[in-house]
């Protein structure tokens, strides 16, 4: 097989991941309604994005990378929709992706195809940081999919043979940018998930082999039901669990 048929097939399998990469995501806000970890402003800013890569693409004759571009837009429209209706605001993120939108237009119309091309595969940047940050600084993003980002990782990776086969520095600076934010998002999403679990273990344990009559309230993390002890006169957790709270949606 030659390198441009590698590349085309690998464009078309990263296709095929970003049709059913935001599923789960979807999926699981619609399922559960946690949105805790998840950034509306990542999925407006990445419907403004994906539709300058199609404009690009069309442009640059990378017909292969095209419908991913179109996909992931329906995708992120979808997304931000349904982030909203579980209360997050949506203006500032719209605002947000208005404002980039100007900006990007700007640079295509003072630098041209090149330049705008040159920006994109940071302008992935932009789209994710909050994403990241969202991550970052929420005590358990229970309300992220990591499969979702599972897949973004392996579509980046593709995408990078891809731009390295076509000799195009925006698809594999995207490439790039892609990898490492999937990484950290699925690092920080499954240690602090481990580190709850093993909170709320600790706890049900050392109540057990105390004795104590305390009972177990079902508290949901992840979508899925997890137990913490509760004093069933006063209804408050033991200090042991106190750290598990931050995040944690009680089904009481």
């Amino acid at each position: 097989m030659s390198l441009s048929l590698a590349a085309d097939a690998a464009a078309m399998t990263a296709t095929v991941l970003s049709a059913f990469g935001d599923l789960p995501q979807l999926r699981r806000i619609a399922a559960t309604g946690d949105i805790a970890g998840v950034s509306a402003a990542t999925a407006a800013l990445g419907v403004t994005t994906e539709l300058t890569w199609f404009a690009y693409s069309a442009d640059e004759s990378l017909w292969t990378a095209m419908p991913e571009s179109a996909l992931m837009a329906l995708a992120n429209i979808a997304l931000l929709v349904l982030v909203c209706r579980r209360g997050a605001t949506w203006r500032p993120p719209v605002f947000g992706a208005i404002g980039w939108a100007l900006v990007l237009a700007g640079i295509g119309v003072a630098g041209g195809t090149r330049t705008l091309g040159a920006v994109l595969g940071a302008a992935y940047l932009v789209q994710v940081a909050p994403a990241v940050w969202t991550v970052l600084r929420e005590p358990v993003p229970s309300g992220v999919a990591t499969s979702t980002w599972v897949l973004i990782a392996i579509e980046a990776s593709l995408w990078g043979m891809y731009g390295i086969v076509r000799d195009d520095p925006a698809t594999m600076t995207f490439a790039v940018v892609g990898a490492i934010a999937a990484g950290v998002i699925v690092m920080r999403t499954l240690t602090m998930r481990r580190r709850c679990y093993g909170i709320t273990a600790s706890a049900s344990t050392s109540m057990r082999r105390s004795g104590s009559p305390r009972a177990a309230t079902p508290i949901k993390v992840t979508g899925r039901m997890r137990s913490i002890p509760f004093d069933a006169a006063t209804r408050v957790a033991p200090s042991t669990s106190a750290p598990i709270l931050s995040g944690v949606q009680s089904t009481t």
